[in-house]
């Protein structure tokens, strides 16, 4: 799979208008965490007069890293998740990855979505524990919340002891100030 960074997206949100909320949710958590996610409705303005069909049709096949499909009876009614998740498809088979993440609202079945796929089923679980799953999915197992501005960085700098630095080390360096990690010796034993 490309890195990360030949990405628009992190995440691409497929669902039915009915379903909005959970979306919301789970696209606010992720977006404070700094990761980047289309959802439409942080999208207006550009997406005001594209032609919809051609380029969700990138966005879905190309842009982003996962797919992230909530899966319901809605989500099955609709023509413009059907034309989201083909394209997801499209973009899964050619790279034989596991680019669509299904999300269970309820037992519907999707045609064209295996029910041997792994999913997470949110009558299950939170949209809190989704974050965590996602944001594992996104970085790794063993990630942890204080990693994420370090992980989500995207070249910005500030200004920091007069010095321009990532826009996430003073915090880091006050964090490891406020905690018993000791760099560069042992505290039990006097300097030499």
């Amino acid at each position: 799979m490309a890195d990360s960074d030949d990405f628009d997206y992190d995440i691409a949100f497929s669902f039915a208008g009915e379903d909005r909320a959970v979306v919301e949710e789970l696209a606010t958590k992720l977006t404070n965490e700094g990761v980047r996610v289309f959802y439409d409705a942080y999208e207006k303005a550009a997406l005001w007069g594209k032609d919809l069909y051609q380029h969700l049709q990138v966005v879905y096949r190309d842009r982003a890293r996962y797919c992230i499909v909530i899966v319901s009876a809605a989500y099955a009614r609709k023509l413009w998740p059907r034309h989201e998740l083909k394209q997801a498809q499209a973009r899964a088979f050619k790279e034989h990855s596991e680019y669509i993440l299904p999300v269970r609202l309820d037992d519907t079945e999707i045609p064209g979505l295996n029910s041997t796929t792994g999913y997470i089923d949110l009558r299950e679980h939170s949209v809190d524990d989704l974050e965590k799953v996602v944001l594992q999915k996104l970085f790794g197992a063993d990630v942890e919340e204080e990693d994420l501005p370090e992980l989500t960085w995207k070249g910005d700098r500030v200004e920091f002891r007069g010095e321009m630095v990532a826009s996430f080390w003073p915090a880091k360096v006050g964090a490891g100030a406020n905690s018993n990690n000791f760099y560069g010796r042992d505290p039990s034993h006097p300097l030499r």
